[in-house]
C-alpha cells in the first residue's frame, strides 16, 4: 500500500499541468519519504523542489509547508541559524494566510529553538502565549502541546514507541 502511495504522488508529479501543483506533489513525495518510509535523507530534496515551485508560482502556503519541513531538518542536524530563519519565514506566510492555529504550532517549532539555542525562559514565555491564544481559540491539541512544551516536552521528537 505504502509503495502504490508513493508511486501516485509520483505519477502526480510526473503528470501536473503546471508548477504549483507538480511542488505540492513533491511535497507529498517528501512527507511519504520521511513519515511513512523513514528516509530522512530523500526527503528534502523533494522539500527543496516544492519551496523552488511554490516560490516561482507564488504558492505562499506551499512555501510554508515546504520551509516548515526543511526547517525541521535543519533542526534534526543542528543548524539551528538555518532553521530559525526558515520556520520564522514560515511564521509569517501563515500569519498572512490566516491560519492562526498553524502559525501557533509554528511558533512552538520557535519554542523549541530558543529552548535548544539557551533561551529557556524565552522559550517558555512563548509557550505560555501559545498556550494561551490556543486556549482561546479552543484548539485543545495545540494548547496541550504547549503545556508539555512547558513541562519538558519536545514537540519535534518522533512518537515514542509504546513497546506494544
Amino acid at each position: 500500500a505504502l509503495a502504490g502511495l508513493r508511486r501516485r504522488a509520483h505519477d502526480l508529479h510526473e503528470d501536473a499541468p503546471d508548477e504549483v501543483r507538480r511542488g505540492w506533489a513533491a511535497m507529498y513525495l517528501g512527507l511519504i519519504a520521511d513519515n511513512l518510509f523513514a528516509e530522512r535523507t530523500v526527503a528534502p530534496a523533494h522539500y527543496e523542489a516544492a519551496l523552488r515551485a511554490g516560490e516561482r508560482g507564488g504558492d505562499d502556503l506551499l512555501v510554508r509547508e515546504a520551509l516548515r519541513h526543511l526547517g525541521d531538518h535543519d533542526h534534526d542536524a543542528g543548524d539551528h541559524d538555518r532553521a530559525l530563519e526558515r520556520w520564522e519565514r514560515a511564521t509569517a506566510l501563515g500569519a498572512r494566510a490566516g491560519m492562526v492555529p498553524g502559525v501557533l504550532t509554528q511558533q512552538l517549532l520557535l519554542a523549541v529553538l530558543a529552548r535548544d539555542s539557551g533561551d529557556a525562559a524565552g522559550a517558555a514565555v512563548l509557550a505560555r502565549e501559545i498556550a494561551r491564544w490556543a486556549d482561546a481559540i479552543g484548539a485543545d491539541p495545540v494548547r496541550a502541546q504547549a503545556t508539555g512544551f512547558l513541562e519538558g516536552a519536545d514537540p519535534t521528537a518522533p512518537p515514542q514507541d509504546s513497546g506494544s
